[in-house]
């Protein structure tokens, strides 16, 4: 679940068929978490991520993309997001300071994306009366500053691919076996949090919200999954 086997020099090795692996569009997510929160009426914000690995950057490129397209939408002009990573995903003094000072700048909402990052984030965010985005998993629960969270299906993307393994007799699939899978919006596998989830948003509606994911499952909004290159957006962006 969330990766392929690799070898010893971490390069990627032969599925065999008795594995299938399964990997997220997590850009899906981070797409929809900036376009409510754009939408929601916040105009400056904040990545702040841990190591440079793809499903981080995945994140933070479609979180650009979704400000980015909703800004758009909006004809809104103004907009704006510091972005950056902090090469680790544990927690620190250093990075609640560089979160505190993101806020003391006047930055709105940040996303933090990676391991326990979220711990100095609450600390500063809860100081400066700022505000959150979680990543992985509904984050709600953890601080009243989370505005929502973007978040992949690992229980849905679980029970799919179980489904198959027992539907064909306890074993993979010709589909399955040996291959990798990629679940998104398509397979209820990226978004944000709706049910058994404080809605904070007083502005977007679920009904918001479930349009545009509907739009993006029906192939109307497209949201690159390129890690290579950075995304061409006409808000403005400065990269730490």
């Amino acid at each position: 679940i969330d990766g392929v086997p690799v070898g010893e020099d971490g390069e990627p090795v032969v599925i065999r068929e008795n594995v299938h692996c399964v990997a997220f569009h997590e850009e899906q997510a981070g797409y929809l978490a900036g376009y409510m929160a754009v939408l929601e009426g916040y105009r400056s914000f904040g990545f702040v991520g841990g190591r440079e690995v793809d499903s981080v950057i995945r994140y933070g490129y479609g979180y650009l993309q979704g400000i980015d397209d909703a800004a758009a939408d909006m004809a809104l002009t103004g907009v704006e997001v510091k972005y950056g990573y902090v090469e680790t995903f544990q927690p620190s003094e250093e990075i609640k300071e560089r979160i505190s000072g993101m806020f003391a700048e006047g930055t709105q909402i940040i996303f933090v994306c990676g391991g326990s990052l979220y711990l100095p984030a609450v600390e500063a965010a809860e100081a400066a009366n700022g505000h959150l985005i979680g990543v992985d998993m509904d984050q709600n629960v953890l601080s009243d500053c989370f505005l929502t969270s973007a978040v992949k299906g690992l229980d849905d993307a679980v029970i799919i691919s179980l489904d198959d393994y027992y539907a064909s007799g306890k074993k993979w699939s010709e589909e399955f076996a040996g291959r990798l899978t990629w679940y998104g919006v398509e397979n209820h596998c990226a978004g944000i949090p709706t049910f058994g989830t404080a809605w904070r948003f007083a502005h977007v509606t679920m009904e918001n919200y479930y349009e545009i994911y509907k739009r993006m499952k029906q192939g109307e909004i497209s949201v690159s999954d390129e890690t290579d290159v950075r995304p061409s957006l006409s808000v403005a962006v400065a990269y730490f």
